[in-house]
């Protein structure tokens, strides 16, 4: 978990021709565990989208469901 994090963090500062200095990601609401592991490590939540969609995977056939998610922002600079 923090080791991928990290490896993406200093990827997207260090290693790509193109710098970034943000990272953006969603969390499910659902997923508190994820939420948690996330603001732990600097992520700040910045809204919450009703209207995103997911894959229920627990039949047979792939359900396109709508769920809520949280985008999360990390400024890389403050690393």
């Amino acid at each position: 978990g923090s080791a991928l994090v990290d490896a993406c963090e200093n990827a997207a500062m260090e290693e790509w021709a193109r710098k970034f200095y943000e990272m953006v990601l969603e969390v499910e609401e659902e997923n508190i565990a994820a939420q948690k592991f996330y603001e732990k490590r600097g992520y700040i939540a910045l809204f919450a989208d009703p209207t995103s969609r997911r894959y229920d995977t627990s039949g047979f056939v792939l359900k396109n469901e709508r769920t809520t998610k949280i985008c999360y922002r990390k400024d890389l600079t403050l690393k």
